[in-house]
């Protein structure tokens, strides 16, 4: 709130009027039917929603800017604001090198084609970033066997498969 406060006081500045509202998030992400006030609603013309990728190669995260053939993922009625481009920016340099991503077979394509997606979303200005506030901090014994880290690809942490691991010298 205190980041929406300082960006609202810095538009009016500028002379753009702000109003701010505030969504309860059983609401905000609730997808029933009828709830116009939903994320995949998105009927303001600018939201601050906090969500980042969450591995190395995040392709469900960069899904949210993807539109996808005849824009079947860009959120709308006629799929019930299911699809996950809910802010409903339609680019198609970044499709195409959106599906470059889903075909790269190696780490280094995959890298290189992200940075290519994350210029496209920020020179077009589908996203203003703003605050990171998501970047995970924790630390794991060099001890525990590298392969039982499954990172997550969505709200799970990096340890939430925990109850599988086991260390080196646990033979």
């Amino acid at each position: 709130q205190k980041t929406q406060a300082v960006v609202k006081a810095d538009w009016e500045t500028l002379g753009i009027a702000v109003q701010l509202e505030q969504i309860d998030a059983g609401v905000y992400f609730d997808s029933s039917a009828g709830n116009d006030q939903n994320f995949g609603h998105m009927y303001w013309d600018i939201n601050m929603y906090t969500q980042d990728g969450t591995s190395p190669v995040p392709t469900a995260y960069m899904r949210e800017w993807y539109a996808g053939p005849d824009n079947i993922n860009v959120a709308q009625k006629a799929n019930d604001w299911q699809g996950t481009n809910r802010s409903r920016w339609v680019n198609a340099e970044y499709d195409a090198t959106f599906e470059e991503l889903l075909r790269a077979t190696t780490l280094e394509e995959a890298f290189a084609l992200l940075i290519e997606l994350n210029d496209i979303i920020i020179r077009e200005r589908a996203i203003i970033p703003l605050v990171n506030r998501a970047g995970s901090v924790y630390a794991l014994s060099n001890r525990i066997r590298p392969e039982n880290i499954a990172i997550g690809v969505g709200f799970e942490y990096n340890y939430w498969n925990i109850a599988n691991w086991n260390t080196v010298d646990a033979e």
